[in-house]
């Protein structure tokens, strides 16, 4: 009697087909560049050792805005960046799991540390994906990532 009572409790919850499916929409994608410190002095452009900062590289932060849309998206959605730089062709997958259910408005950051952005280049192109046991739920790129030719669905 116990189960019958439980779902019933659930069962307006349930689509026509099972269990109401996760959505998600992402509603924007931000770059931000810090560049390399540096000063120009006739002739050369140098920084001093007093002026000089250790990381050596311009660092890059990608802020995700994204929306679960209501019950929410279950423990384990993965937010996933991909990106193209200049300097190496191939993709390169960053990717944040949420630990707990994700509801209404939500933010992931991704920072990419100076010396990747100093080995590889700047990112040039990219893709954010909020996937879900594999089903990519929204998607958002870059400008020219389709042209690029990745041959990533």
């Amino acid at each position: 009697m116990a189960f019958l009572g439980f779902a019933a409790a659930i069962a307006p919850a349930r689509g026509a087909g099972g269990l109401v499916p996760a959505k998600a929409d992402i509603r924007s994608v931000e770059l931000d560049r810090r560049p390399m410190q540096t000063v120009t002095h006739f002739g050369a452009g140098i920084r001093p050792p007093h002026l000089a900062v250790s990381d050596g590289g311009e660092s890059e932060h990608f802020v995700v805005q994204w929306f679960a849309h209501s019950p929410g998206i279950p423990p384990g959605a993965l937010v996933m960046l991909e990106t193209v730089t200049d300097r190496q062709p191939t993709v390169q997958t960053r990717i944040r799991r949420m630990p707990s259910k994700s509801e209404g408005d939500m933010t992931s950051r991704f920072d990419i540390p100076p010396e990747d952005t100093l080995r590889a280049g700047p990112v040039s192109q990219w893709r954010v994906r909020i996937v879900w046991r594999g089903r990519p739920l929204a998607t958002c790129t870059s400008a020219g990532w389709a042209a690029a030719g990745k041959g990533i669905p």
